[in-house]
């Protein structure tokens, strides 16, 4: 189904007699499925929606050109025969918002915006055009696309503050950092950390954190991308924590001599009122 098509015309560098080199051509199609991945994100379907791209067609004619075709999964539970269309359809929508209109897609965040940022890297190589059609949309990936997208996304915004969330996948070499995971707002958050935090950030691995520094905003979203940390206070996990019992045996007035459903009572009427 042509809807459901994406067609990728890439050229190389007239010094390689307009041949890609391999590490152009497999990082343009990375950065593609990337931003095909943001997409779903986007449209409000989990990540465990089962999308994937077929190729369809393939030719070293100039331009090498490759045809995916977005397919979902015949075991996805929530099987929506749509989807791709929507996908496909949306991914050439979010493009033309970039280059016709130099602004971010409704409903982008920063992972977004950056995906679709990507795309445009290979022509900072060795690939003098990209072009990406699908019938009825044709979107060259050019240095006005360069330029429409970095202005749209443009500076951080900074102000001290903290934010929530689990701890993982740390980085110790080159540059220290992890991402933290909040239970709301942004998916996840990048966390630059100076060396004396080191122990602390290996402490607080995969434990429930507040981080507090510098937060980094982009002025069209309304939740932080990243944050220059300078403190970290790890949460006991939920396991350590007293239970109602043991907080009335080290406070016997905290519930006032009324029992735990009694006390829980009282405070949700307190609530209600």
């Amino acid at each position: 189904m042509t809807k459901n098509r994406i067609t990728v015309r890439l050229e190389g560098d007239a010094r390689d007699g307009g041949d890609l080199r391999l590490t152009d051509f497999l990082r343009e199609l990375e950065a593609i499925k990337s931003a095909l991945k943001q997409t779903v994100r986007v449209l409000g379907y989990s990540e465990m929606t089962s999308v994937y791209y077929k190729i369809v067609d393939l030719t070293h004619s100039s331009p090498a050109t490759v045809v995916l075709e977005a397919v979902q999964a015949e075991t996805d539970p929530k099987r929506d025969r749509r989807l791709p269309g929507r996908v496909v359809a949306s991914f050439f929508g979010s493009l033309g918002a970039i280059k016709k209109k130099g602004r971010i897609p409704l409903g982008f965040d920063y992972s977004a915006a950056e995906a679709y940022r990507e795309i445009v890297a290979p022509l900072k190589k060795h690939v003098s055009s990209i072009i990406l059609t699908n019938g009825r949309h044709k979107i060259s990936i050019d240095q006005e696309y360069e330029k429409r997208i970095d202005n749209a996304i443009g500076p951080d915004s900074v102000t001290e503050g903290s934010i929530a969330g689990t701890l993982d996948t740390v980085r110790l070499h080159n540059k220290t950092a992890f991402e933290i995971f909040p239970t709301i707002g942004p998916t996840k958050i990048y966390c630059v950390f100076p060396p004396h935090l080191k122990e602390r950030v290996k402490s607080g691995l995969e434990h429930y954190v507040r981080v507090s520094g510098k937060l980094r905003y982009k002025h069209w979203d309304k939740f932080p991308y990243a944050i220059d940390a300078n403190e970290i206070e790890i949460y006991p996990p939920d396991e350590a924590l007293p239970t109602l019992s043991e907080l009335r045996g080290m406070a016997p007035d905290l519930t006032d001599g009324l029992g735990e459903d009694e006390f829980l009572e009282k405070i949700r009427h307190a609530w209600q009122a």
